[in-house]
């Protein structure tokens, strides 16, 4: 159970910093 937990947990880590990813590429290319 707690490496379940713990895969979940990075998977949502890991999903986040993608999405962080794609809005500072738009953005960066906003600015530009």
């Amino acid at each position: 159970m707690t490496n379940f937990l713990n895969v979940v947990g990075y998977g949502g880590l890991f999903t986040s910093a993608i999405l962080l990813v794609r809005v500072a590429i738009h953005a960066v290319r906003k600015f530009k």
